[in-house]
């Protein structure tokens, strides 16, 4: 299939109205509420996540601060959200 070809044939499913693009995998959003005041048992779970899990986020209130938390693929933060504009 030449490049002409392939952009044509794209152009014509997108232009389908019944079209649904959906990931192969199934996706699952968890809510967890955790009480604590300590960072540590954070980076703990964080570095036991199971390997299929590929996205998480999320506020955390610890130390009289509040953190965000990102992980991604096995690599994660946990900063000081900047608010400031």
């Amino acid at each position: 299939m030449s490049a002409s070809e392939l952009e044509i044939y794209i152009d014509e499913l997108l232009d389908q109205p019944d079209l649904e693009i959906t990931p192969p995998d199934a996706l699952v959003s968890v809510t967890y509420n955790c009480t604590g005041d300590n960072l540590s048992q954070i980076k703990t779970m964080a570095d036991n996540l199971p390997s299929f899990v590929l996205r998480a986020k999320g506020f955390i209130e610890a130390e009289d601060s509040v953190y965000i938390f990102i992980y991604v693929m096995g690599d994660w933060t946990i900063e000081i959200p900047d608010i400031s504009d």
